[in-house]
């Protein structure tokens, strides 16, 4: 499955290599999956909680988090997560890539109505 981040899809392998290379470089070393949720839930003050069985589905590319997840990652990590860019505030995008985005979003709006 692909997800809409400022006008681009991103495919759960891409973000899992991207967030990989950024524990890498924020660590130095391997940690575990239940030490980035709770470095995460600390970071974010508690408004994000996960399961470390949801982070290492996102290392393996099995999902991909929420935007305001990826939002308090990028965060955490210093790095962006997408594309080279925050996903944290719409306010920050370009008229170009709000109208990709919502052309996105339209074409799957379509194509589920047109399934049901």
């Amino acid at each position: 499955m692909d997800f809409i981040f400022k006008g681009t899809t991103l495919d759960q392998n891409n973000f899992a290599k991207r967030l990989q290379e950024a524990i890498k470089a924020k660590y130095g070393a391997r940690v575990s999956a239940a030490r980035i949720a709770r470095d995460l839930e600390h970071a974010s003050k508690f408004q994000i909680q996960v399961t470390s069985e949801g982070v290492r589905k996102w290392l393996l590319g099995q999902s991909i988090p929420r935007a305001q997840t990826v939002a308090h990652l990028e965060v955490m990590l210093g790095t962006h997560l997408v594309f080279g860019h925050s996903v944290s505030r719409f306010a920050d995008m370009s008229e170009s890539e709000l109208l990709a985005c919502r052309e996105q979003i339209d074409q799957a709006l379509k194509a589920k109505s047109e399934a049901a």
